[in-house]
């Protein structure tokens, strides 16, 4: 009996020391703060990038990437009356602003907005997410020199 008491005894003093509460709590509370600083890096890194940009870009430059984020923004949905003269817009500034950008990031139709068409324009076109790509992706794909496709 006193045997069953003393089991007893410690099974309560394991429960009282357990905090397995307070351990899921920090755990997501670690979870939200590693979340919190990827968004953070990720923004550090990208501001980054534009501050160096900005630093060895010509007043040239910066104003056609100006000029082509407001002809972007402008398209909007693209059926817009006046879509056709900034689509000629966005393609205009982004032949004096390409070459400031080592990289662009965009979906298939706005390639074909904003993009030049000219082939062989880009060294390297990645087409990720492939698999869900269709007849869209040839524009992308005609104005790279050498093609990537990921996720097949």
């Amino acid at each position: 009996m006193a045997r069953g008491l003393e089991l007893g005894s410690h099974q309560g003093h394991l429960v009282s020391i357990e905090a397995r509460k307070e351990l899921l709590m920090l755990s997501h509370r670690r979870r939200d703060l590693e979340k919190v600083l990827a968004q953070q890096y990720e923004q550090l890194v990208a501001k980054s990038a534009w501050l160096q940009t900005k630093a060895q870009a010509s007043a040239r430059v910066l104003s056609a990437l100006e000029s082509y984020r407001v002809a972007i923004r402008k398209i909007g949905q693209g059926t817009g009356p006046n879509a056709t003269r900034y689509r000629r817009d966005a393609q205009k500034a982004m032949l004096d602003a390409q070459g400031a950008i080592p990289c662009w990031v965009m979906s298939h139709a706005k390639v074909s907005e904003s993009m030049p068409a000219q082939l062989g324009v880009f060294d390297l076109v990645i087409v990720d997410e492939a698999s869900q790509s269709d007849l869209w992706a040839l524009p992308a794909i005609l104005r790279g020199k050498k093609i990537l496709v990921v996720g097949a």
